[in-house]
């Protein structure tokens, strides 16, 4: 197995049973757009973001892609799987989002030896819930807050850093899966921003020089 490949991507190959093949890491300094490309989508402007993480590889005849990229106080991260089946998809968006939510469920901590107590995560630091239009589709949103290190689950408001958006959607013409989560500044990335962001979303004219992932 590729050693240099993030843990999430190895989570995600434990749920789908899959193992990936070797040699597969890769980088880029191109922008999401351009990365984008073989997979028949576009992100509008926020696809301008220069990328910062690029890993793909084949696995069980799909494709897996993790592109993470920065533009100004913007950060966008993907998860992208191709040549997934309905069964495997639908399995695959339940368990995700289903990740994420229990990050806000009560936790039993050790308390005093063998006694545990459970904590509870403060209403106003869960994440609220509201569905948009990707690709002329709804899609559930969670929005939350992330640490530092970019990640969701933050309970403590001092250790809130930026505002998220966490979605999945699927481009089901071309069998593939986008997991997306949007970080921003805190006053700025507001339900418009997001739409705004979401709305752009789109299939670009084809053209028949790009490649074609997994070929």
């Amino acid at each position: 197995m590729n050693s240099g490949l993030p843990l999430k991507l190895l989570a995600i190959f434990s749920l789908l049973g899959a193992a990936p093949a070797a040699g597969a890491q890769g980088k880029s300094t191109s922008t999401l757009n351009a990365e984008l490309l073989p997979y028949k989508i576009s992100f509008g402007a926020a696809g301008l973001a220069a990328v910062i993480n690029n890993y793909s590889f084949t696995a069980k005849n799909m494709v897996f892609h993790t592109l993470a990229g920065e533009k100004g106080e913007l950060r966008l991260e993907l998860e992208i799987i191709q040549n997934i089946s309905t069964t495997t998809a639908s399995r695959y968006i339940e368990s995700r989002y289903a990740v994420v939510r229990d990050m806000y469920n009560p936790k039993a901590i050790p308390y005093g030896g063998a006694v545990t107590r459970n904590t509870e995560c403060p209403a106003d630091m869960k994440p609220d819930e509201i569905t948009l239009q990707v690709l002329g589709a709804p899609a559930q949103i969670l929005l939350a807050y992330a640490s530092r290190r970019y990640a969701l689950g933050v309970w403590d408001k001092s250790t809130v850093y930026k505002k998220a958006a966490f979605l999945i959607f699927q481009d089901k013409t071309n069998r593939t899966l986008f997991q997306v989560i949007i970080f921003g500044d805190l006053k700025k990335l507001d339900i418009g921003a997001i739409e705004a962001i979401l709305s752009n979303i789109h299939r670009p004219p084809a053209d028949t020089s790009a490649p074609v992932r997994g070929e």
